[in-house]
């Protein structure tokens, strides 16, 4: 009985232990991104394209519409080019335009070519972490401290959206409808891990469980590399059920423009286990082309390339991270002439600078 009192004591100190330190670790590999992009010029040709006076940050591809992705985008870039007026711009855009649900979660889409420019007030749950991290980032460097309570109340309101699973432990649903079967299987994006975020907002909010949501992403991450010649999809599904995750039925099981950010994810966190994204590209850029392909993830056929220079900037981040090869100066010094891609080239451009000043 003593024995076993004295192991029952000793496993709940090893936990203790290991959350404490989990804890400490991020607080040691966690990086801010203010500043990342301080003096770049890029950002001045980024606000010039993209960020109109009210502070709508638009997609220019995709019929001139902004979204809630798009506006936390906009406001984590100002914070890393350390542009405060920049950042409150994009901000109140997002609150007068798509603050429409009732709570403090965002619409997901703004098209100005509409009578009814917000038809659908469901969220984006990546759309609200980006907005959620980028106000208490803020908040933190005494920009404005009512962004902090600004953030909490986007965190407070996306806990309905983070599911526990007893298989898997914590999923991140993509928003509040839409989602979730009646059998319970929930579909999910895994590109909405933001894991740089949920390494910050572990430390901004003193909170453990966006280390527990960064842990079961790098799970999903892993069974999709465990077949030789898969990759991430755009669309995965899961079950409370099962730790097994799927490619969800009818929608895009392509590595494609949604999965193009989880390498990129996986590089701006300082804790991930970057293998698992040099991997991903290893995959996705196996042609001669230099580019990153658009491919089956099931089945690694291709189906396409990202031909804007703004995605091959993903690439030029690897290869340096990896081994130290500075990025070219087409992909630091000439900014992608669409929204998007010159967004993640920015993300992947701030993620040099803060990782190895030998990038650029």
């Amino acid at each position: 009985m003593i024995i076993d009192r004295f192991v029952k004591i000793l496993s709940r100190s090893m936990i203790a232990i290991s959350i404490f330190t989990a804890v400490a670790t991020t607080h040691a590999y966690s990086q801010t991104m203010h500043q990342s992009l301080a003096g770049n010029a890029l950002w001045a040709t980024y606000k010039s394209r993209f960020v109109s006076e009210r502070g709508a940050v638009v997609d220019n591809v995709n019929n001139g519409i902004s979204h809630s992705e798009s506006q936390g985008y906009g406001m984590l870039l100002a914070l890393a080019a350390n542009d405060k007026e920049a950042f409150a711009r994009i901000y109140r855009f997002a609150q007068s335009e798509l603050s429409r649900r009732g709570d403090a979660l965002f619409a997901w889409r703004y098209d100005p070519s509409k009578d009814n420019a917000v038809s659908d007030t469901n969220n984006a749950s990546d759309g609200d972490l980006l907005i959620a991290w980028a106000l208490l980032e803020a908040a933190a460097i005494g920009w404005n401290q009512s962004y902090e309570k600004s953030g909490m109340a986007i965190l407070n309101d996306l806990k309905t959206q983070i599911k526990s699973f007893a298989s898997l432990g914590l999923v991140l649903s993509p928003g509040e409808k839409g989602f979730e079967n009646e059998d319970g299987t929930l579909v999910i994006n895994p590109s909405y891990w933001i894991y740089p975020a949920f390494e910050r907002l572990a430390v901004l909010t003193e909170n453990r469980d966006w280390l527990r949501l960064s842990h079961t992403g790098e799970h999903i991450v892993a069974q999709f590399l465990a077949k030789p010649k898969q990759l991430i999809p755009d669309w995965a599904s899961v079950t409370a059920k099962s730790t097994n995750v799927k490619f969800a039925e009818g929608k895009s099981s392509v590595f494609g423009y949604e999965s193009i950010r989880v390498p990129l994810y996986l590089m701006m966190a300082g804790k991930t286990d970057k293998e698992q994204a040099f991997e991903i590209l290893n995959r996705a850029a196996g042609n001669s082309s230099g580019k990153i392909s658009r491919l089956n993830a099931e089945s690694g056929k291709p189906e396409g390339v990202f031909n804007d220079h703004g995605y091959t900037a993903i690439l030029q981040l690897a290869a340096c991270l990896k081994d130290g090869t500075p990025i070219h100066s087409e992909y630091a010094t000439r900014l992608d002439t669409n929204y998007y891609p010159a967004t993640l080239q920015l993300l992947a451009l701030a993620t040099a600078n803060r990782s190895n000043k030998k990038c650029l």
